[in-house]
């Protein structure tokens, strides 16, 4: 039975109160879901993500990070409740964070000295990035080049085409997609999905968003990442089980999730 790694999820968000958020967790072995990557947008949910990794070691992993919904508020409270969390040493990466200009979160300015700080802290204390771009490919990848942040990172749920793709590729960074692959007007990702190498490949659901043909239009879930694999699979013209194969060590390379490799 093919296993899998959703490298990017939102279990605080699929479900509100931590214990239905447990019981997400549970129903992972059924799944065939080898481990879950629950992913930070501000201070609360790193809390939450904290104590879901604590209670569920090798099963479940988390970050912290800020959106950039939190430009215009950010200040050095802020970034020092970031550096605070890192130090933990319990978040496997930093992030959520990026650039969107497609949403009202601030000024463009605003977003890039957020994401600036962010990548910063990232390659100081050693950790990837789970990076979130939409209409702003070209200033996050402009961002990374200028920081080059050692130890990579994710172009989380991607969007853009497959000479970006190519080029975060060049910066060092995989590729992820999710449950959008599979849509019927998506042409222009399922080209981008061909360009990107097994080797540079992550699966993710991004739950509770994107849910997968055919389930779309109902809430997202770690459980259904299998028909985004699905998909991916056809278009990348290998089997199931070596699409699980390339993206779980692949993800346990980016994460050093070295555990997992048994």
């Amino acid at each position: 039975m093919d296993i899998w790694i959703d490298s990017h999820t939102h279990l605080d968000i699929i479900e509100k109160e931590p214990i239905h958020q447990q019981e997400l967790v549970d129903r992972l072995n059924d799944q065939n879901i080898k481990a879950v990557i629950t992913i930070s947008t501000d201070i609360p949910s790193y809390f939450s993500g904290k104590t879901l990794a604590l209670n569920n070691p090798d099963k479940v992993f988390c970050t912290c990070g800020l959106y950039p919904s939190h430009a215009e508020d950010y200040d050095n409270r802020l970034i020092k409740a970031l550096i605070e969390q890192v130090d933990e040493g319990i978040a496997i990466a930093l992030g959520e964070c990026g650039l969107d200009y497609y949403r009202n979160y601030g000024s463009p300015d605003l977003q890039k000295t957020l994401f600036r700080d962010q990548v910063r802290l990232a390659k100081t204390c050693h950790l990837p990035l789970v990076i979130h771009a939409r209409d702003a490919y070209e200033d996050v990848y402009t961002i990374l080049k200028e920081e080059n942040p050692l130890d990579g990172g994710v172009m989380h749920c991607y969007g853009g085409n497959a000479d970006y793709a190519r080029r975060f590729m060049d910066l060092g960074f995989y590729i992820s997609f999710a449950g959008n692959v599979t849509y019927k007007k998506a042409d222009s990702l399922r080209e981008s999905c061909r360009a990107v190498p097994l080797d540079r490949l992550l699966l993710e659901t991004d739950a509770p968003y994107l849910t997968p043909v055919p389930h779309r239009g109902k809430k997202n879930h770690p459980g259904l990442l299998v028909h985004t694999a699905e998909c991916v699979a056809e278009l990348k013209s290998v089997s199931l089980n070596d699409l699980s194969k390339a993206t779980c060590q692949n993800a346990i390379d980016l994460f050093k999730l070295d555990n997992l490799s048994s």
